[in-house]
């Protein structure tokens, strides 16, 4: 089971091992370094979804340390019509909710801005 082991700005460690950069974690332990941008598109969700994530339950947003990370409108439509539960919150909240989520055997796939 993969676990958010901590968060603090701009470093995020899971199982074990540091990013240095915002991620996208799957819940079979799959972490991808996602390049820092301003805004969540579709594009990101369509990544968050495609190959790996193909079969995923649950979409955790996490939108920073104080949740400046804006989420596109079309992110949480587009979820919906695929019957995607989405949380967003800010990244302390996302990784608890990830975690918890992830313990279970939750499908999540987590997207979490490492910065404010």
């Amino acid at each position: 089971m993969v676990k958010i082991d901590s968060f603090d700005f701009g470093e995020i460690v899971v199982d074990g091992r540091s990013y240095y950069s915002d991620v996208m974690i799957w819940w079979d332990g799959s972490v991808e370094h996602v390049a820092k941008k301003h805004t969540v598109t579709p594009d990101e969700l369509v990544r968050m979804l495609s190959g790996r994530g193909r079969d995923a339950e649950i979409i955790v947003i996490g939108r920073g340390e104080t949740g400046t990370l804006r989420i596109a409108e079309e992110v949480e439509e587009i979820a919906e019509r695929k019957r995607i539960k989405v949380y967003i919150h800010t990244t302390p909240k996302a990784v608890e909710l990830f975690n918890a989520f992830a313990a279970t055997g939750k499908k999540v796939v987590a997207l979490l801005h490492t910065t404010l």
